[in-house]
Parts: structure tokens; C-alpha cells; sequence
């Protein structure tokens, strides 16, 4: 944007959708997740027992490093299927020419 030469209160506006549609795209999936592990008890009963399990191997106050986030496995599959049936944006079609 700074290489078009785009006024500031363009990439100011630019910068800000970006943040409020990673906030969006975030906050539906969180719901979403939370919904469908209600609705599946076995996989709720799996994502439970990874974090706590990554939880115990923590000390008291530390917080999570990029590895504690390589072991959710299970709860990063969770979130992707969320993605899959439930996509945070609608889909959209091509207008027929």
C-alpha cells in the first residue's frame, strides 16, 4: 500500500477491515467450536484432556510456547473441521456473464 503511494487514510481504513475481519473470522470460530464440541461429547472429551494434559506440564503462571501449540493436534483438527462445516465467511457466486 505505502508502494502505490495510497493516502494515509486509505491504508489507515485498509489496516483496520483486516483487523476487524481476523476479530470476526476469530470470534466464529471460537463460537462455532464450542458449539459442535458441545453437540460431539467425545470429541469435547478429547480437546479437554489434550489441554489438560499440556496445562500439567506447565509450571504455575508460565505461559504456552509455539510447542504447547505443536501438541494440539486434536484440538487444531477440531478447529479445521469447524472451518469446513461452518466457514466463517458466506460463499459467494460469480454473476453469470
Amino acid at each position: 500500500m505505502l508502494s502505490r503511494g495510497l493516502p494515509d487514510e486509505e491504508i489507515t481504513d485498509n489496516v483496520m477491515f483486516l483487523m476487524v475481519a481476523a476479530h470476526d473470522t476469530t470470534a466464529a470460530l471460537i463460537t462455532f467450536l464450542l458449539r459442535h464440541l458441545d453437540a460431539n461429547k467425545d470429541a469435547y472429551a478429547k480437546v479437554l484432556e489434550e489441554q489438560q494434559e499440556i496445562a500439567r506440564s506447565k509450571k504455575p503462571g508460565e505461559a504456552l510456547s509455539w510447542d504447547d501449540l505443536g501438541r494440539m493436534r486434536y484440538t487444531w483438527a477440531a478447529a479445521m473441521e469447524t472451518l469446513r462445516m461452518v466457514p466463517p465467511t458466506a460463499p459467494t457466486a460469480r454473476p453469470v456473464r
